[in-house]
């Protein structure tokens, strides 16, 4: 009887453990900030569809520990499929000027919106990256 107990209590919290968490949400000057921080990385979404305070209408910030400056970063998803961000001190704007620039940003949403993001790599490291679907603002 204990080790049935023991069995059922491990596949509950392993089940815990493997499971998505979700992203931190805030919103601060009319712009939704979505934020998610897994093996030393920490990326947030800024939405601003209004366009009140970001020109841009979003932004995606990529830190690794306190180092901004990563150059191009690439997300997968359960897919396989891939995207690579070329980012400027880990920053990555929207810009309506550039088509290219707007589907990688559309891709990069539906990847939070779907809950798919599963691995980050930035200079060929890859990091375990699963967050929680998280629906948004920005498209």
């Amino acid at each position: 009887m204990f080790s049935t107990r023991l069995l059922i209590v491990s596949a509950i919290l392993g089940a815990v453990a493997t499971s998505a968490s979700a992203w931190d949400k805030h919103f601060s000057k009319g712009i939704n900030h979505y934020t998610h921080t897994a093996g030393g990385l920490t990326v947030t979404l800024s939405c601003d569809p209004e366009r009140l305070m970001l020109s841009s209408g979003g932004t995606i910030h990529i830190m690794r520990g306190t180092d901004y400056d990563i150059g191009d970063v690439t997300f997968s998803n359960d897919a396989g499929q891939t995207l690579t961000l070329e980012t400027e001190y880990g920053l990555f704007a929207l810009d309506e000027r550039s088509t290219t620039n707007e589907a990688q940003w559309a891709e990069f949403v539906e990847m939070v919106e779907g809950g798919t993001l599963s691995a980050i790599t930035i200079a060929e490291k890859q990091v375990k990256f699963r967050p929680a679907a998280q629906q948004t603002d920005c498209l």
